[in-house]
């Protein structure tokens, strides 16, 4: 159960971000004529940055169970992940606060970015 768990990890690192943007963020982003903004960026970054990031892990999670040569992959893919995620996160850390600096009064999606710097640093 331990290895099935360490192997949902990368896989919930890239589709969490990518189903919430697409469920629910990119109406809200348009919503709120946020698109072009570095919130928007920030979305992105999380989306694309970490499917490059932990994308490789998740594809060979279950290969690994049945190949050593895949399970060396994996380990390989692994570090690779841990040396990139961190990467992708303070790029939406960068992308957050310097929306944060330019943002007027007014903007609706402040709030959102706010939790969303809280959540995702934590993570």
């Amino acid at each position: 159960m331990a290895s099935f768990m360490i192997g949902l990890i990368p896989v919930l690192q890239f589709a969490l971000p990518m189903g919430l943007y697409h469920w629910n963020f990119k109406k809200k982003l348009e919503k709120w004529n946020a698109e072009g903004s570095n919130y928007e960026r920030a979305w992105m970054t999380m989306m694309w940055g970490t499917l490059a990031a932990y994308g490789p892990a998740a594809l060979l999670w279950v290969p690994a169970y049945f190949s050593k040569g895949a399970l060396e992959w994996y380990k390989v893919t692994q570090n690779y992940a841990a040396e990139t995620g961190p990467i992708a996160l303070t790029l939406v850390g960068v992308f957050i606060v310097i929306d944060l600096l330019a943002s007027k009064k007014g903007d609706a999606w402040i709030k959102h970015e706010l939790v969303l710097a809280l959540i995702y640093t934590e993570i």
